[in-house]
């Protein structure tokens, strides 16, 4: 594994590092924040305390340092090598709020999971968010890449994106501004979300949770190749999978596992899935 050296990283931050308010961890194991396990360490990981103390810890890193932000984790699949310069992981603390924000309105961090701001609508009889339920991920990957599924896209629901720069300036977008299309926007890629506020419109909550199209689980005792013979099993969506027994025994335990390993793994997946098409 390539060897870094975040010590070095953080001395050369200066002194300023002494106002930062969020947690500094010097050479992090990136296996241990990915929901794949595996992947090297990043260089510096930082989890800002709020946005404020996010503003303060990008002024103090030079320009010439990689910066990446990660989520949650649920679609990263890091190299084994690692992560050079700083990561980015916004806390659940300073970035998971939600909250209503006025009629069928919604604010929601950018750690805020998709599936939980799909409740919170239909606790409130909000309609036009019942596709996040079933989507892995946070709030802030939604917003940059413009999550959607079941006839729904974050494109829809969008009022307005409060994002830092690079620089550590501050940014209102617009749903405008986002220039969203199919899974994209044109949002500088410098940006990091850090909440965005969300429209929908008056529902009943019997029809939106009929949206949500929950699947029922496969019976126990059922044909055998109901259970046995599914290469994938989403327990809870995009959250974990279980391979067929044959295969998950040559699929190492998290502790040695890596990239190569969950990429081969996918990689048979995907191919199961591409012969089950034809």
């Amino acid at each position: 594994m390539k060897q870094v050296n975040g010590e070095k990283l953080l001395a050369s931050l200066g002194e300023g590092v002494k106002d930062i308010r969020g947690r500094l961890t010097p050479d992090a194991p990136m296996d241990r924040v990915t929901w794949f396990r595996a992947g090297g360490l990043a260089e510096l990981m930082f989890q800002p305390h709020d946005t404020d103390d996010l503003v303060t810890f990008l002024k103090l890193v030079p320009e010439s340092v990689p910066v990446m932000v990660v989520g949650v984790g649920s679609n990263l699949l890091v190299r084994d090598g690692g992560i050079p310069g700083v990561v980015i992981r916004l806390s659940a603390k300073g970035f998971g709020d939600l909250e209503l924000a006025g009629e069928n309105r919604i604010r929601a961090g950018a750690i805020c999971p998709d599936k939980n701001i799909a409740a919170m609508a239909l606790d409130h009889g909000i309609g036009g968010f019942h596709f996040y339920y079933g989507i892995p991920g946070a709030i802030g990957g939604a917003l940059r890449m413009n999550a959607g599924a079941n006839g729904g896209e974050t494109k829809d629901r969008v009022v307005e994106v409060h994002a830092v720069d690079r620089q550590g300036n501050r940014h209102v977008l617009s749903n405008a501004d986002m220039g969203y299309t199919y899974r994209h926007s044109e949002a500088p890629k410098d940006l990091i979300f850090t909440h965005g506020v969300f429209e929908g419109y008056a529902e009943d909550k019997a029809k939106i949770s009929r949206r949500h199209g929950r699947r029922a689980p496969a019976p126990r005792n059922g044909p055998a190749d109901s259970r046995k013979d599914r290469r994938l099993d989403l327990q809870e969506p995009g959250r974990s999978f279980r391979l067929e027994a044959d295969r998950r025994s040559r699929l190492p335990r998290h502790d040695d596992r890596r990239r190569a390993d969950v990429a081969d793994a996918l990689q048979f997946h995907d191919q199961h899935r591409a012969g089950q098409r034809l």
